[in-house]
């Protein structure tokens, strides 16, 4: 009898990166599936929440932008060094496609985006004359940075952990589990 079971790593983190890796190469040979790492860190998470905040700030990016994918963008990464202050281009195709730049922060410990970080990005998206930006960290923003993109800044739209666990929980449910992952494996 074939155990159907998935065990994983109880922690993404910078030092287990080998690991969760490992993790996933042996349920793509066990199972005969594709699951990429960026997937495994997103099923990881979905199963336990504080594993967001482990997570690679590289690695963050990347599930960001495969999150915005799922939401129907266009994502062109820029750069993993010099980006100009932005981690990627997001299209919004339609009748009159929308540009605007993405810029992931992530933080291991309860650190905040802070205002300042809030203004370069906000100097960044009105240099490249795109129709706006979105701010997408793991923690939350300070209310400084809340209260500016209420009164002033209203093409900045923000994203913070809360919110980036439920388009995680969206996209595991919705993809992941329904179409990667066999019915037949249990997920623990």
């Amino acid at each position: 009898m074939k155990d159907s079971t998935i065990y994983e790593p109880n922690e993404i983190s910078k030092y287990d990166t080998y690991n969760l890796q490992s993790w996933v190469n042996l349920i793509n040979k066990k199972f005969s599936i594709k699951m990429d790492f960026i997937d495994a860190c997103a099923l990881t998470i979905y199963k336990d929440n504080n594993n967001l905040k482990f997570i690679h700030h590289n690695d963050f990016e990347k599930l960001v932008n495969k999150l915005f994918t799922f939401l129907g963008y266009e994502v062109e990464p820029t750069k993993a060094t010099r980006d100009g202050g932005y981690d990627a281009l997001i299209i919004k195709n339609g009748f009159i496609p929308v540009h605007q730049l993405l810029e992931c922060k992530s933080f291991q410990k309860e650190k905040k985006v802070n205002i300042s970080q809030f203004r370069s990005f906000i100097q960044v998206v009105e240099e490249n004359r795109v129709h706006g930006g979105v701010m997408v960290t793991n923690t939350d923003f300070t209310k400084d940075v809340i209260e500016k993109v209420k009164t002033l800044y209203k093409k900045i739209k923000l994203i913070n952990g809360i919110e980036v666990l439920r388009l995680i929980k969206n996209y595991c449910e919705s993809f992941l589990l329904k179409y990667i992952l066999p019915n037949s494996i249990e997920f623990n």
